[in-house]
Order: C-alpha cells, then structure tokens, then sequence
C-alpha cells in the first residue's frame, strides 16, 4: 500500500493537547494529578448561553447554514469588533469558523503560498508553524526577549524580510507568555507590513483577559486606515465566555480574503454548528456579568500564581499581562540531577513533574522556547495552591 502523503505524515500532534490528554488518562487510573496545562476556562459557559443553544435545538436551528456563517451572526460579530475597533465592518468582511483555531488556519491557507516565508515572533503558540506548513510555507522564527516582557522587537523583524515573506502573524495577549503587545509596537508593525507588502494574521482569541490596568487594542485599532486592508484578525468565545468545546470562532479581514477562506471552509466542512452559532449570537450581545467575575478569578490566581513562581529560587518567571498562563524560565535546574539523572530539558522537566510528583505541565519546546514551562492557572486556587507546593517539593529535591 502507497504511504499517506508527505505533507499529513509531517504533520505532529499538539503537545499542549498530549499533556492534557495524558493527564486525563492518569486521572482515569486513580492517580493523583493536578493539570497546569489545559488552555481553557474551568468555569461553567454562563446559564444564559445554554438556554439559547436549547432554544435553538426546541426551534430546530439544526440544519446546515451559509459557509460563512448565519447572516445574523455574522453581523453581530460586525458590530461586536466595530465597538472595539471603533470603524464598521461589512457582513462580508466576516467569517464565522468552528473555533478561533480554525479561523487562523483558514487565513493562512489564504494567504501562502508553497514556499512563501511567515515570520512568527516566539515563544508562540504550539499550532502555529504546522500551520504554515500545512500551507507549503516556511516558518521564520523571530525570538522575543523575556527581559522585555516577550514584546517583539519590530527592528529584528524587518531585518528577517526577505522577498519571500508574505506574513507576520500575532498573538496578543499571547500564549504561551501572557504578553500584551502595546499599541504603538502594534502601530509600528502595520506600518512595517505595509512598506514591505507583508499581510498581518493576528491571533486576539484572549482579548477580554487583561489584567492590572494593561492598555489593550486590538490590531485594527492600533493600525493607521492604510494597513487595515493587509490584516485578518481572529477572535472567539472560547476563552471569554468558557466555550472551548463550543467551537465557534470569526475572522474579520477584507471581503476577497474572508470570501477564500469561506470557499475553502465550504468544501472542507460546510460550516460551523448552527446550534453552536446561537449560543454565540447570544454570548456576544448578552450580559457581560459572568465575564467580568471570570477575568476577576483568573487575575487573583494569576497574582497568586506568579508571586508563589517567582519566589521559588532560580526560576524567573515574567509577569503575565492577559490570557490565563505564567511561562517561567526553569533552565537553572536543566543541569542538576533528579534521582541521580540529569535533568537536562524541559521535555524531562515536565516527565519527572508528572510521574513524581502529580503535576502536569506543558514544556517549553512546544512554544519554541525551550528553557521555559507553561502553567496555566485556568484552574481554582486550591489546585494552584496544591499544585506549587508540589512544584516546590519537586526543585528541592533536585541535586
């Protein structure tokens, strides 16, 4: 029998998913295990949002849609980004996809080419490189530093373009680092893009998680009207409104874009979950109440989180700004020995942490950074709590 193609055998599994999934295994098996590496709310989606999708079920809002999503749906999210990008959007300007997830694959299997170069400040997200490359492009990698809170440096970005590069995709605030991006370094980037033709795919699914007064635009606010044209720029409730399973996510971008990305999610999956698409209509325009006590639990834990880090010694962790992670630097213990082995990685790092001591967390190879863990604290504060004691147990037992 012929192998299955190159280009879905190069293909990896999410690692940030392989985590969670093992976790839940052990759990399965009695162990004693506390997750840090879910990326989702641990909070009920609100009661509001379920009695809409029941009502949609009782009225039989069962059947197919529009490719691009409802009509009514797609202008709610119009209006939802006008308010916080302060000009309209045609309904033609937006796609409503399953998931924010897949609304950045679709832009990206838009807008590259085989052979095309996408710059992608890191650490970032774990999907994003198989991405491109899923599209035949090359990921260009642009490290961001940590002594500068993961802001990207825009002069180290100009200098990666080359006549191959077609975009540069953002992720504000950020996973794995909890990196707000400001918005005059957001301003600077349209600019760049626009001199050198370069598109903007920006990742903004954590946008209503900012903490600690932290000014935060979304990309086609901080943009001039000139740039606006050249960006794509994804959202969700996943993470706002606790709907991870719920997968419903938009793009907003200009017509001939959103019109490629709705032919393509035509063919490969007809269109989002009616039923899941008014739970979303109803997210978006109804109270907001239940969001408000949620980014409050998520900004004491993350307080919590970092301070009970940071005093851990040799560890540096940088603080979060938005989405619900801490991304600490944990290589000072990469070169001790755990029961006589060295340490020596992240990905060994996170093994010993697991097996031993009951701890899940996601390695830094996976975003790209590898001196670094990712601990989530979209979860209560007894498990942070617990969590970190067991943490701590863990370095001091290193030699």
């Amino acid at each position: 029998m012929e192998p299955l193609s190159e280009r879905v055998r190069n293909i990896v599994p999410s690692a940030t998913l392989a985590i969670s999934s093992r976790a839940k295994a052990m759990k399965a098996e009695g162990k004693d295990v506390i997750s840090f590496s879910a990326g989702e709310p641990d909070f009920p989606t609100p009661h509001y949002i379920k009695h809409a999708a029941e009502e949609a079920i009782a009225a039989n809002q069962t059947r197919y849609t529009p490719q691009a999503g409802m009509p009514d749906v797609r202008a709610a999210v119009a209006e939802h980004v006008s308010k916080r990008t302060g000009y309209s959007h045609a309904l033609e300007e937006v796609i409503i996809c399953a998931g924010a997830k897949q609304a950045v694959f679709l832009a990206l299997q838009a807008v590259v080419e085989p052979g095309d170069e996408v710059l992608l400040p890191t650490p970032a997200w774990v999907s994003y490189p198989d991405m491109v490359q899923i599209a035949g492009g090359k990921t260009v990698q642009i490290p961001c530093d940590p002594e500068n809170d993961f802001i990207p440096d825009v002069g180290m970005i100009e200098a990666a373009i080359t006549e191959k590069t077609k975009a540069i995709v953002i992720n504000s605030p950020s996973n794995p680092t909890g990196a707000v991006i400001q918005p005059e370094v957001l301003s600077a980037l349209g600019e760049l893009a626009a001199e050198h033709d370069i598109r903007i795919v920006t990742d903004e699914i954590y946008e209503d998680l900012v903490y600690g007064g932290v000014e935060y635009q979304s990309f086609l606010k901080a943009a001039s009207a000139s740039v606006r044209d050249r960006v794509i720029a994804v959202s969700g409730v996943s993470k706002t409104y606790a709907m991870t399973g719920w997968r419903i996510g938009w793009a907003v971008g200009p017509k001939e874009a959103i019109s490629a990305m709705a032919n393509y999610q035509g063919h490969a999956m007809g269109n989002p979950c009616s039923v899941s698409q008014r739970a979303a209509l109803a997210a978006i325009t109804g109270p907001q109440d239940d969001v408000a006590r949620m980014v409050a639990a998520f900004d004491k834990r993350r307080k919590m989180m970092h301070s009970r880090l940071s005093a851990i010694p040799d560890v540096v962790c940088p603080e979060p700004k938005g989405a619900f992670y801490c991304f600490p630097d944990v290589s000072a213990y990469f070169s001790r020995k755990f029961e006589g082995e060295e340490i020596g990685s992240s990905l060994k790092f996170c093994e010993i942490a697991l097996v031993n001591f009951g701890i899940a967390l996601v390695p830094g190879e996976a975003f790209m950074a590898p001196n670094h863990v990712r601990l989530s604290y979209a979860t209560g504060e007894e498990a942070i709590s617990k969590g970190l004691d067991r943490l701590e147990d863990f370095l001091k037992s290193v030699e």
